[in-house]
């Protein structure tokens, strides 16, 4: 009877060990499973991205083209403010445009040379 006990608790503790067993395999399984779908994704996602990469060189080298032509279209315009203001100040006094247009010459060219001085190039 003691041998029967022993055996009778040893084959349940097996029958325990197999369901376990089989738990450990189903969770496996599973994770194979998971490893598999994120392996897929992970291929897409580096897919997309080559994919990705190659259309905006194409998006990035029109961007400066743009930007570059507001630019141009913002500097014009404000050289053509300062311009149609000068030519009315012009218009209204002559005389006051040209003695500051003679100041404005004279102090630049002074100006340059002053840095030319300091810089020792000549």
């Amino acid at each position: 009877t003691i041998n029967e006990a022993a055996l009778a608790e040893l084959t349940n503790k097996i029958s325990a060990l197999e369901t376990r067993f089989e738990e450990q395999q189903a969770r496996i399984g599973k994770h194979q499973q998971d490893i598999t779908a994120l392996l897929q994704l992970v291929r897409q996602t580096n897919a997309r991205q080559k994919q990705d990469s190659a259309e905006p060189r194409s998006i990035a080298q029109d961007a400066p083209s743009k930007s570059s032509g507001i630019t141009g279209l913002v500097l014009l315009m404000i050289f053509l403010i300062i311009a149609a203001i000068t030519g009315w100040l012009f218009w209204m006094n002559p005389i006051l445009m040209i003695n500051l247009a003679t100041m404005l010459i004279n102090e630049a060219f002074t100006t340059m040379m002053k840095i030319v001085a300091m810089t020792g190039l000549i």
